[in-house]
């Protein structure tokens, strides 16, 4: 399981988790969660509290409860870690993409396995990357706020921009896509979709095939781009949606 959920940017609820944990107790199953976008929630009271849990750090005090109303831990449903682990990277909430560094959290037997394939599979990153995260996660939090806030900027901008050229989607309530139902004349052939669209405009997005056969239908738009090329991008899909 992974939420919040890329490419769909779907939450899930406590209760799912519990029911998830359950189904995995009763049938001997390991459930793996992976949380990259925890921090990446945009809600004004997820906001706020993660607001003042920066203020407080003072570049001393882990952020340890990584967790929000609207995003919970899989070990919030499986508090005695009797089937579940948990991974986070520090690539989306600390900009630390391609350092290829994070941790795992959950069931002692599970830990004890992944640290054995991951001595058979592959090395630790060097000191220098492992300070870097430690620095990151002990330090002051105010870098994930801007972070979250930099996102919600470029959400608001995109997602607005779509719905002024009358492509309704719904706006995210995490991590830092748009998962979008492609209109009518495209509905079955995303992957033709995302080639012509960037062929014609250079405007790049992931075909909802390419993430399996219910993806079908949607594409994925990546926010990684500041609000003022968000909104041409959308422009442009504005002149290919017309001229298609």
């Amino acid at each position: 399981l992974s939420y919040p959920h890329n490419p769909t940017a779907a939450i899930a609820p406590i209760s799912f988790f519990q029911q998830a944990v359950a189904f995995c107790q009763k049938h001997n199953l390991v459930l793996v969660h992976d949380f990259p976008y925890v921090d990446l929630v945009f809600e004004e009271e997820t906001g706020k509290k993660r607001a003042e849990e920066a203020e407080g750090a003072q570049g001393e005090k882990p952020l340890l409860d990584r967790h929000s109303p609207l995003a919970p831990s899989i070990l919030q449903a499986d508090p005695d870690k009797s089937v579940a682990i948990e991974f986070f990277t520090l690539s989306k909430s600390y900009n630390m993409g391609g350092f290829r560094v994070g941790y795992a959290i959950g069931n002692a037997k599970l830990i004890r396995a992944l640290r054995q394939v991951k001595a058979a599979v592959d090395f630790n990153q060097y000191r220098g990357i492992l300070n870097g995260a430690i620095a990151a996660l002990t330090g002051s939090q105010a870098s994930v706020k801007t972070t979250v806030d930099t996102f919600r900027l470029r959400r608001d901008a995109f997602v607005n921009a779509l719905h002024r050229i009358g492509w309704q989607v719904p706006t995210p309530k995490a991590t830092m896509y748009v998962w979008a139902k492609l209109p009518p004349a495209w509905a079955e052939d995303s992957i033709e979709f995302c080639t012509q669209l960037v062929e014609t405009t250079g405007v790049a997005a992931s075909p909802g095939a390419g993430f399996g056969k219910f993806g079908e239908g949607y594409v994925r738009f990546a926010l990684v781009h500041n609000p003022e090329i968000l909104e041409i991008s959308v422009e442009r899909i504005s002149q290919f949606l017309h001229s298609a």
